[in-house]
């Protein structure tokens, strides 16, 4: 009885342990890294990226949807006057620059930060953010 209680918890240590090294594989930001096109600023209306990617949500009759939809968690992009759309990333150092941009969906704003492109998908990190006019 003592022995299989061992055994079951041996394997039971060997599976926990190795979730964890998978776990931490999935971590590695050196495998086919994004393409970093450095410091940026960005200016463009404020979009929630589901109703956009879905439907084409933008502009001033799409505003009160773009609001609601973002403050419930659609991801947030930044469509630029020449058409160019930018996902955009929190920046986990400095959350506030991002965070206020929820309240700009449907709206201009001008974004600084590290632009990176992946798998054609261009991104920036929100380093700090300004409300347009």
């Amino acid at each position: 009885m003592m022995n299989k209680m061992m055994v079951g918890s041996a394997i039971m240590a060997g599976l926990l342990f190795s979730g964890w090294i998978y776990a931490e594989e999935g971590h590695k930001h050196g495998q086919k890294e994004a393409s970093k096109t450095g410091a940026q600023t960005i200016q463009g209306e404020v979009l929630d990226m589901v109703c956009f990617m879905a439907h084409e949500g933008q502009g001033p009759k799409h505003k009160s949807c773009a609001l609601k939809c973002v403050k419930e968690g659609a991801p947030m992009g930044l469509l630029t006057k020449d058409g160019k759309v930018y996902l955009l990333i929190e920046d986990h150092a400095s959350k506030k620059p991002y965070e206020q941009m929820k309240d700009w969906a449907g709206s201009q704003a001008t974004v600084k930060g590290d632009a990176f492109e992946k798998g054609g998908v261009q991104a920036i990190v929100v380093k700090t953010s300004e409300k347009g006019k």
